[in-house]
């Protein structure tokens, strides 16, 4: 019973699965008849082979088939294992190649939007190139730049600040002050750090942040609470820092916008650096022409070393754009100063070139000695002592070989300093007057002194007859007043019978160096004309001046000399001095009238109890000629 069962059972299965059985039978013999036939080909290529790998797990599945036909339970769902293994891998290798489509397709879609943005910057870029090169200079330039970044000033500014061989310095900005833009810098620790990261964005409370806008007008100061510098050009090769309150284009992405403003100051860097390189050539040029141009002054006629001397540092002047020019001769002692050989330039008003001359001559004493030229900004100037009037100087020291001969100086005021063609053409007109000029200057040396009095340093007895003539015939020609101071020292002749003569001659070097600092200090003019007149007297010249400025002239030098104690012997000693006062056309016509009405009006103060000022109006009207002759 059990065994019909048993065979009832088996022949139930037998036709369920024969049809299977034979589908992979049939499958399996056409395998093995495409292997034979592969083999009588003597080979079949690796992709061919691989496949057919389903087909020969067909063919591993029709095995499993027999033994399932044998009866075995198990090789049945060993097949339906296969097949299900099968499957999957169909299925994983499906997937896998979906994965992979996918992200070569997001790949495509990331460099499709990488493009588009880079189309789009680079289109923007161009548009405002296109506008930065259209312009005929770079200061429109870089204006059409800035108002890109700030359109409205009244919110925000935008400057570009220029690394230069002597600093920071701003020449574009939009929005800000001119006080701003003047005081406008960088610390070298935030340029460091700006080349470093290419663009340094900074916030209000940065230590960065209140540095900078510390130097900025009031109104200014508020206009920002972001700051973003950007270098211009490379990290390695910076020109300068591009700084703004605003980036560009508004509602941009930050990191789109910072790339457009590194990408355009590399653009503007380019163009800075063209810039450049032209006005470098430009000044060269115009420096040899320069140079020519003084070369022909000295090529001219003149009557005397000195006229050469003064037109050459007077054309040196203006090319460097200095206010005054002065030439300073060598001491003639160790504890003697620089002496002005000869002082041009632009007219100051009344009282200021008195100061100037103090400065120019305070300049020259802290540079004697020196063998470099100097350039002096007011830093250096205030440690002279110097707070006003003089913002910059050069100072070029004048050598033949070994010798020094003097030096040259150039001052000026205001706030900018000298360009730098102009110390390399102070220098060179330095070097062309110490090897050029040298007998020149020698000869000038001589010429002054032959001018000046040994003892005083003022003008001699010679000079004083050239210069009283010369004022006079101008007087005569234009009408101008010439007014002349006689200044005798009274009792000096006891001062060296009692003292000895070295203690008059330094009475005498004294009371001229008072003289001169009184007609300075009242008479503000270069013109005015101080001598050694014969002795003991000192003969003032003062043209253009009518008699009440003499009078007030002549007040002054006597009340100074009368306050000055000398001590000699252990002895305190005080000398007066009495002054004559006389004035063309007022009292004559001529030189001599001139002489002779002062020396009538110092007679008369010496009559009237000496220590005074007298004119000649003072005179009696008794007869000049009734005077019995008397020594002062």
């Amino acid at each position: 019973m059990v065994n019909a069962k048993s065979r009832s059972r088996t022949k139930t299965f037998r036709r369920r699965v024969r049809p299977f059985v034979s589908i992979q039978t049939r499958r399996r013999r056409g395998s093995i008849e495409n292997q034979n036939q592969s083999h009588r080909n003597y080979a079949t290529p690796l992709a061919s082979r691989q496949a057919e790998g389903p087909y020969r797990m067909t063919g591993l599945l029709g095995e499993f088939s027999e033994l399932v036909y044998g009866g075995s339970a198990v090789a049945l769902a060993a097949v339906v294992l296969l097949q299900y293994l099968v499957h999957m891998n169909r299925v994983g290798r499906l997937r896998r190649n979906e994965l992979t489509i996918k992200e070569d397709l997001a790949g495509l879609e990331s460099e499709l939007g990488e493009a588009k943005k880079d189309r789009s910057l680079t289109r923007l870029e161009n548009h405002i190139l296109r506008e930065f090169v259209s312009q005929t200079d770079l200061a429109k330039a870089l204006d059409v730049l800035l108002r890109r970044f700030v359109p409205r000033t009244e919110n925000g500014y935008a400057a570009l600040i220029e690394k230069g061989s002597n600093g920071f310095s701003c020449h574009w900005s939009r929005g800000l002050t001119s006080f701003s833009q003047a005081r406008l810098t960088l610390t070298d620790d935030l340029f460091d750090q700006i080349c470093t990261e290419g663009v340094e964005p900074v916030t209000r409370g940065d230590a960065a942040f209140d540095e900078f806008v510390d130097h900025l007008d009031r109104p200014d100061k508020a206009k920002a609470e972001t700051l973003y510098f950007v270098v211009v050009g490379t990290p390695a090769d910076p020109v300068g820092v591009f700084v703004t309150t605003k980036l560009y284009p508004a509602g941009a992405p930050l990191p789109q916008q910072i790339e457009l403003a590194q990408r355009l100051m590399l653009n503007v860097a380019a163009g800075l650096r063209q810039t450049r390189t032209l006005e470098s050539q430009q000044r060269e040029l115009r420096a040899i022409t320069e140079m020519m141009e003084l070369r022909t002054v000295t090529d001219r006629t003149y009557d005397s070393p000195v006229r050469m001397i003064t037109a050459f540092s007077e054309r040196l002047r203006e090319k460097v754009g200095a206010d005054r020019a002065t030439l300073y001769l060598p001491p003639l002692g160790k504890t003697a100063s620089c002496k002005a050989l000869m002082r041009c330039g632009s007219e100051l008003p009344e009282g200021l070139d008195r100061v100037w001359i103090e400065h120019e001559d305070r300049i020259a004493r802290f540079c004697l000695g020196m063998d470099e030229p100097r350039t002096l900004a007011p830093e250096t100037l205030k440690k002279f002592g110097i707070h006003t009037l003089i913002r910059h100087a050069l100072v070029f020291p004048l050598r033949q070989g070994e010798k020094r001969l003097g030096m040259i100086c150039l001052t000026k005021g205001g706030q900018e300093s000298f360009e730098t063609t102009a110390q390399q053409l102070g220098e060179w007109a330095s070097e062309y007057l110490g090897e050029t000029i040298f007998k020149v200057v020698n000869q000038a040396i001589v010429e002054r002194q032959a001018r000046q009095d040994g003892l005083t340093e003022l003008a001699n007895r010679r000079e004083f007859d050239q210069q009283l003539n010369a004022h006079v015939a101008e007087m005569q020609t234009c009408g101008t007043d010439v007014s002349l101071l006689l200044c005798d020292l009274d009792r000096f002749k006891a001062v060296n019978d009692t003292y000895g003569h070295q203690s008059g001659d330094e009475v005498l070097r004294v009371a001229a160096q008072v003289v001169r600092e009184q007609v300075m200090s009242i008479r503000s003019t270069d013109r005015a004309v101080i001598a050694r007149y014969g002795g003991e007297e000192i003969a003032v010249i003062l043209p253009g001046v009518p008699l009440p400025g003499a009078v007030r002239v002549g007040e002054s030098i006597r009340k100074a000399i009368s306050e000055i104690a000398f001590e000699f012997e252990r002895k305190s000693v005080t000398v007066t001095t009495s002054v004559g006062v006389a004035s063309l056309p007022m009292h004559g016509e001529t030189a001599v009238d001139l002489i002779a009405r002062a020396d009538e009006a110092l007679y008369h103060a010496k009559q009237s109890g000496r220590n005074r000022v007298c004119t000649f109006g003072d005179v009696s009207a008794v007869d000049a000629a009734a005077k019995e002759p008397q020594l002062r």
